[in-house]
């Protein structure tokens, strides 16, 4: 196919770069957090939409352009159409692109996603060699999952060295993926690798090795589970990866389905968590009695003793069940609107969780709640949107209501002063950028006032241009770096509106990428009526093992 370009495509092309696109050889990904600075919302959009013109017949120059574009619309609009139209010429040129990562970043980790959904076979040379190779995290990974895509155990060599060698800016996710990859591509290969990491003193490879594991032998995924729910808590210092194995090795567990072919691992597996129940606390506790219920089909609470009595006596004869596969996802409904392409069906309202006390700590139980709704961690972040919309009241047929930001901050403020002493904790407030209490959380009871003052000095709408949009990915991502986190309760309006991903199932897959190590929930609470907001917000949820909260169960919760 020519290059030739039409004088449509010219004008289109055009038309981004007066609008302030970035040229092939300018640099780019300078984020997190990543926004246009330049165009509003309007013009991002109709940048987007001249984007789709360029990316049906543009050249590799002007292509990488698009992908290294300050505008997530330029960027997302410009990948749907490359992908579409699947050209094998101009996807060998692009090679020069990943070359060329320092550069242009966003562009090299562009290309690298779009060989994979494009599942370019012949792409596998550069991936390797220059993919693979790149100083940036986000090309290196982008490069390791298209690899995974293509599907050729060839690429297993190149990616065993990606493994074994430490990447200089990425601390463990490089390695971590790599391994995954390899499992998918070559197993016997893997074995080894997994071994050496289910034992590695890198904790977040051990969540890897699992990961990689259960792609190779379900079985033994779950004995190496119930391997790490048996093993001795981590060093003080690495408390926040203990629990992250710990909730890896449940997930791990609820995905084996035949359980009554092992009957001697099962029970294994009902003793150690009920064992590792005894000394566990906050969400820990929560999550080794869900998995308990899981495994048994019994709901007892988080109580060890309660279960030990239980088992005890059923333990002999226990019927074992087999854990049924997961149902298939609903398909998307044809004839929606365009503006709707990346929504996923919601499905009624948020509801109340069974319950109703806050888990603080094993010892320490109290009735406070976060806009009605329990929590069973004591390593949490409060994260509340603070982007344009949130001036707007609560109820705009009522005269006297509050604003969002009132209403939403005022409970925030209420919860920080009820919070029993041993929970730590953060606060971030985000529009296009965030802002954070502390690089991490720390003990309420050392700093109650500071996160209060902070509350009453940030909860306002950021003044100036292009701040105050809704940037989720960013603020999500830079969130689950932290390791002490393991719950965010996230309040916000809706959908994103900038961030380095925008499209739902692109947002959720990059997301939930990072979450393998994270192992983070979270439950959204949403401030508005916007069906767009209600199926995002529940998405999200729902892929983290949160909760979903509408508008409806927010007023109830304060008598409204």
């Amino acid at each position: 196919m020519s290059f030739a370009r039409s004088s449509l495509v010219t004008a289109a092309a055009a038309l981004l770069l007066s609008a302030g696109g970035s040229s092939f050889a300018a640099p780019d990904g300078s984020g997190p957090p990543y926004y246009d600075s330049q165009r509003s919302l309007e013009k991002q959009r109709d940048a987007g939409k001249a984007a789709r013109d360029v990316a049906r017949s543009g050249g590799p120059a002007e292509v990488a352009a698009l992908l290294g574009d300050a505008s997530v619309y330029v960027r997302e609009d410009a990948l749907k159409v490359l992908v579409e139209r699947n050209d094998e010429r101009l996807l060998g040129a692009l090679d020069k692109v990943l070359a060329q990562s320092k550069r242009a970043p966003l562009a090299a980790a562009g290309v690298a996603e779009l060989y994979g959904l494009c599942k370019y076979k012949a792409g596998r040379k550069a991936l390797e060699q220059a993919g693979l190779r790149a100083k940036e995290e986000d090309v290196v990974l982008e490069s390791i999952w298209a690899l995974e895509a293509l599907g050729d155990p060839a690429a297993a060599k190149a990616l065993e060295k990606t493994f074994k060698r430490r990447h200089p800016n990425s601390e463990y996710r490089v390695q971590g993926d790599a391994l995954i990859a390899i499992a998918a591509l070559d197993p016997k290969l893997a074995e080894p690798l997994i071994k050496d990491a289910l034992e590695s003193r890198v904790y977040p490879l051990r969540i890897a090795g699992l990961e990689a594991l259960s792609k190779i032998d379900p079985r033994r995924a779950a004995a190496a589970a119930v391997a790490a729910i048996k093993a001795d808590d981590l060093a003080k210092k690495a408390r926040g990866w203990d629990a992250r194995i710990l909730f890896c090795a449940l997930d791990v567990l609820a995905r084996w389905e035949a359980r009554s072919a092992d009957a001697a691992l099962f029970k294994e597996a009902v003793d150690a968590a009920i064992a590792r129940l005894e000394r566990a606390e906050g969400l820990s506790q929560y999550r080794l009695a869900m998995g308990l219920k899981d495994l048994t089909g019994e709901e007892l609470g988080d109580d060890a003793e309660i279960w030990r009595g239980w088992w005890q006596s059923r333990r002999a004869d226990f019927a074992i069940q087999d854990k049924a596969p997961p149902a298939e996802p609903a398909k998307k409904k044809k004839g929606k609107k365009k503006d709707e392409e990346a929504k996923l069906p919601g499905e009624g309202k948020g509801e109340q969780p069974a319950g109703g006390r806050v888990e603080t700590g094993k010892a320490a139980r109290t009735l406070v709640r976060f806009h009605g709704i329990p929590i069973q961690s004591n390593r949490l972040l409060f994260a509340q949107d603070v982007s344009g919309g949130m001036n707007n009241p609560m109820d705009k047929d009522a005269s006297d209501s509050p604003t969002k930001m009132a209403f939403s901050s005022g409970e925030l403020k209420r919860v920080l002063k009820a919070l029993d002493e041993d929970v730590w904790t953060n606060v971030c407030f985000f529009a296009t950028e965030y802002a954070f209490t502390a690089e991490r959380l720390f003990p309420i009871k050392r700093a109650r006032e500071q996160l209060l003052s902070f509350v009453g000095e940030k909860a306002v709408t950021p003044s100036g241009k292009a701040l105050g949009r809704s940037n989720l990915y960013d603020t999500l991502s830079v969130a689950f770096q932290d390791p002490e986190v393991d719950t965010v309760f996230f309040l916000s309006e809706g959908g994103p509106t900038e961030g380095q991903f925008l499209a739902t199932d692109r947002f959720m897959q990059h997301l939930n990428r990072q979450n393998r190590y994270s192992r983070v929930q979270v439950h959204c609470l949403q401030v508005t009526t916007s069906t767009f907001g209600e199926r995002f917000l529940r998405r999200l949820s729902e892929d983290t093992g949160g909760t979903y909260y509408d508008l409806e169960f927010l007023k109830k919760a304060h008598g409204g």
